[in-house]
């Protein structure tokens, strides 16, 4: 049982598997940065992504379909 929160969490602290999820996933609402160098376990190097960040975004300047299509991402 201990090392369950860290194996749930290695795909979150793995920036390959990080990288791999960027360059396969389509985002229709969104924009993910491109990846600029191959990635290593604990680095990764991308561009900085045009817009808002999704933090800062107003949720009323998007439709439902787009809140949604977000949230599921």
């Amino acid at each position: 049982m201990p090392g369950v929160l860290f194996d749930a969490m290695e795909g979150k602290t793995d920036f390959r598997k990080k990288a791999a999820n960027m360059r396969t996933a389509p985002y229709k609402h969104l924009t993910v940065p491109q990846i600029l160098h191959e990635p290593a376990r604990r680095v990764l190097v991308q561009s900085l992504a045009p817009g808002t960040s999704v933090h800062d975004a107003d949720p009323a300047a998007f439709t439902a379909d787009e809140r949604s299509g977000i949230g599921r991402i």
